[in-house]
């Protein structure tokens, strides 16, 4: 990015990803940051916190249309449904609600960061070959990753903006309400990473011992698995 001024809107800001991002683009110089998130956002610093539901058109509109000072937008916000097509359809209209809004308003948007995981190789699914590419054909539908991609791409044509598609192999940090791991980036990938999942038990703001639960898999998927993800106790 240019050091001229920047606005980025992060949606999806309470999450992993979301914050990760939100709380990198705060710390550069010439740039503002909002914060999007349906809950309460947990202060982040120098991040313009907005509470908004992206599954409401009139809400998006309320929060976002006076924003017109939007450069940049991080799309990180998700929402998990119990089916493949409830997930997809869902996942879609967070993605198009804010773009109607955003497009139509922020005359100087130059670029949309979107993310995927392992969803896109079908890591939800079972087993997959690896080593995994991102020129790999599509598996069958419905998938929300491919149908991002594909509302994306329609939207972007003909206007000024570009986009990037970040296809991530891992996620590690921390979200507020949810335990500190590393993990594949996906759901069900964590499953085929760990036998046990190691959950660090704070009390007091302090980190005490780390406890491993048990969670459901196979040696077989651990041996066939990517990267062995860790935790280790802070500092």
């Amino acid at each position: 990015m240019s050091e001229s001024r920047r606005s980025v809107l992060v949606a999806g800001a309470q999450g992993v990803t979301g914050r990760a991002a939100a709380e990198h683009f705060s710390s550069l110089p010439a740039t503002k940051v909002y914060g999007l998130s349906r809950r309460m956002l947990e202060e982040i610093p120098n991040v313009v916190a907005i509470n908004v539901d992206l599954l409401w058109p009139e809400d998006v509109e309320r929060a976002i249309a006076p924003l017109k000072d939007i450069t940049h937008i991080v799309f990180a916000a998700f929402v998990e449904k119990e089916t493949p097509g409830e997930r997809s359809a869902v996942n879609v209209s967070l993605l198009r609600n804010l773009l109607d809004v955003a497009d139509k308003n922020a005359s100087g948007l130059r670029h949309v960061t979107l993310y995927q995981g392992g969803k896109a190789y079908g890591a939800d699914l079972g087993p997959f070959k690896t080593p995994a590419r991102e020129d790999d054909p599509r598996l069958m539908g419905p998938n929300f990753y491919y149908d991002q991609e594909d509302f994306l791409k329609d939207r972007q044509s003909g206007r000024p903006w570009h986009y990037t598609i970040l296809r991530r192999e891992a996620v590690s940090g921390f979200a507020v309400g949810k335990t500190p791991l590393s993990f594949p980036a996906s759901d069900q990938g964590i499953c085929r990473c760990l036998r046990h999942v190691c959950a660090a038990v704070t009390d007091l703001g302090s980190f005490g011992n780390l406890l491993c639960r048990p969670f459901p898999t196979t040696c077989g998927n651990i041996h066939s698995s990517k990267e062995l993800c860790s935790l280790s106790k802070p500092p």
